[in-house]
């Protein structure tokens, strides 16, 4: 089915790429997946099946491609940019941490072959990468606070239902 459907986009005389751009652009997921199968380019590919696991709601296949992109290219910010955004939106702090100096690095290397305008908008999303991390960084610090107090509550009224229990068993239960 996927080999005829690949087939079937080259047939029509379209790049994969345009193909699986077009497929996205109307949100038939399945089809730009399957372009992205008939990409030589593996970098093409991951970031066409990126964005198309970003669109669909694939959260955990995208932040997989975007990770991919990262380990192929070491000049190129976007998928470090994805990455950072993809792990912090789905709470994983350490993952969103190291994707975000690793987006920094590439952006400070890369700025001087970048147009400023491509610049300020990726100087922009990590600002804002970095008060995510901050939020999700407060939030767990946040959580252990409560913990470690609801574990104190529970230790405080074990504590009560013991001394309750022994100075009921020292009553004598006929007066």
């Amino acid at each position: 089915m996927m080999a005829a459907t690949l087939i079937a986009l080259w047939a029509l005389g379209g790049s994969p790429l345009q193909d699986g751009r077009d497929a996205l652009s109307r949100s038939h997921f399945a089809e730009a997946l399957v372009a992205s199968e008939g990409l030589t380019h593996g970098l093409d590919a991951h970031r066409l099946r990126m964005d198309t696991l970003y669109a669909a709601g694939d959260l955990l296949g995208a932040l997989r491609e975007a990770q991919s992109i990262m380990a192929k290219d070491s000049r190129d910010p976007h998928g470090a940019y994805m990455s950072s955004r993809l792990a912090l939106d789905l709470g994983l702090e350490s993952r969103g941490r190291v994707a975000l100096l690793s987006f920094q690095e590439r952006l400070e290397r890369g700025r001087a072959g970048m147009a400023q305008a491509t610049v300020d908008w990726y100087e922009g999303k990590g600002a804002e990468l970095t008060a995510q991390l901050d939020s999700l960084v407060g939030q767990g610090q946040a959580e252990q606070a409560a913990l470690a107090r609801a574990r104190w509550v529970v230790c405080a009224a074990g504590v009560l239902v013991l001394v309750g229990a022994v100075l009921f068993a020292r009553r004598p239960l006929v007066p």
